[in-house]
C-alpha cells in the first residue's frame, strides 16, 4: 500500500480526517465514503456520503476509512482534497480540485 504523503490522487486533511473519525465512529457497521459529483442550487460540485463500493471505484484507505471514487471522476479532478472547516458563518466539508470549481 502507498504511504498516504505519496498519493497525489487524493488527500484528506488533518481537520478533516478528524471531524470524518468523529462522524464513523458513530456509525455501527460505516460503509466507506463516496466522493461524488452533486447538484443543487449552487450547481454541481464535489461531495460525499457513506455508499457501498461499485465495480469501476478506486478505493483509499486512510486510517482505517475507506473513501469510494468513480475511477472517471477521479482521472477528470485529481488530485482531490477533502477538508474541514469551522469558521464564523458555520462547519462544513469542503472538497476541492484544481480542476473543478468547488467551494461554494
Amino acid at each position: 500500500m502507498m504511504p498516504r504523503e505519496a498519493n497525489t490522487m487524493f488527500k484528506i486533511t488533518g481537520p478533516a480526517r478528524k471531524k470524518i473519525q468523529e462522524i464513523v465512529h458513530g456509525e455501527k457497521s460505516p460503509s466507506p465514503i463516496r466522493i461524488m459529483m452533486a447538484g443543487g442550487c449552487i450547481g454541481p460540485h464535489l461531495g460525499m456520503l457513506f455508499d457501498s463500493v461499485r465495480p469501476n471505484d478506486q478505493i483509499f484507505d486512510v486510517e482505517g476509512i475507506q473513501y469510494a471514487v468513480d475511477k472517471e471522476l477521479l482521472f477528470r479532478f485529481q488530485p482531490i482534497t477533502v477538508d474541514y472547516r469551522s469558521d464564523s458563518s458555520g462547519e462544513r466539508f469542503s472538497i476541492m480540485s484544481p480542476r473543478h470549481e468547488t467551494d461554494p
